[in-house]
């Protein structure tokens, strides 16, 4: 039973961790798409949308592995 336990928890931070690890400094995106002038090009608009949606669904995972 005590290693079933530990087995588990082993998962738990183990998803945990990648999940953490996976989330983007949205901001820092920002500022360095804003620096590089590529903001307001079609592919700046393109990554920060999908680093919107990464974050999202990251912070969601996040929620569900600390419910584990």
């Amino acid at each position: 039973m005590e290693a079933e336990s530990a087995s588990r928890n082993q998962t738990t931070f183990i998803l945990f961790l990648g999940v953490a690890l996976s989330v983007t400094a949205f901001p820092v995106l920002a500022r360095i798409l804003a620096e590089l002038k590529l903001i307001n090009t079609e592919l700046g608009r393109l990554a920060m949308s999908l680093a919107l949606i990464n974050d999202i669904c990251a912070w969601v995972f996040v929620a569900v592995a600390i419910a584990l």
